[in-house]
């Protein structure tokens, strides 16, 4: 998307995925704790498994395996939002960015990489309903989001990095 600071404002692609330097650290601790422990647990756990329990292990094991390498390949690629340059005006990765909902409660949340959107419940995935309502648009702006249990509207109250 080029409103993404996935995209250059020339309209070519940015150097890999954006993560936030906070999301590469959660990342990279989870990329670690899959090859040190999970996967070797794993591994001794298939070792030692009945035949009943083998597929279940082995399913396990091979998640674990995909995780890690999705996980090494947005690393590998990724930049550090920080590092982009940022229109302090316009919704962007990376960007924390606070909502008024349609109840008038607001709601502060960091557009994130997809990878990154699991780490804590302030974090939404660029890919979400929500993010692709609000990135690209300014404050002030009141945008319609189309959620898979309805549409509704929301303001875009402030942006920050």
């Amino acid at each position: 998307m080029s409103q993404q600071r996935g995209q250059d404002h020339s309209g070519g692609a940015a150097p890999g995925p954006v993560l936030t330097r906070s999301g590469r650290t959660a990342l990279e601790e989870r990329a670690r704790r899959l090859k040190d422990e999970v996967i070797p647990a794993c591994g001794r756990r298939l070792k030692s498994a009945q035949s009943d329990a083998y597929p279940n292990i082995a399913a396990e094991y091979q998640r674990a395996l995909s995780e890690l390498a999705d996980i090494s390949d947005v690393l590998r690629e990724a930049v550090d939002a920080e590092d982009l340059p940022a229109d302090p005006d316009v919704v962007e990765l990376g960007d924390t960015v606070t909502i008024e909902m349609p109840d008038g409660g607001l709601e502060r949340y960091v557009i994130v990489h997809p990878a990154e959107a699991p780490i804590d419940s302030h974090r939404i995935s660029s890919e979400s309903p929500m993010s692709e309502a609000i990135l690209g648009r300014r404050p002030g702006e009141r945008v319609e989001v189309a959620a898979p249990f309805g549409t509704f509207e929301v303001t875009i109250r402030n942006v920050v990095r």
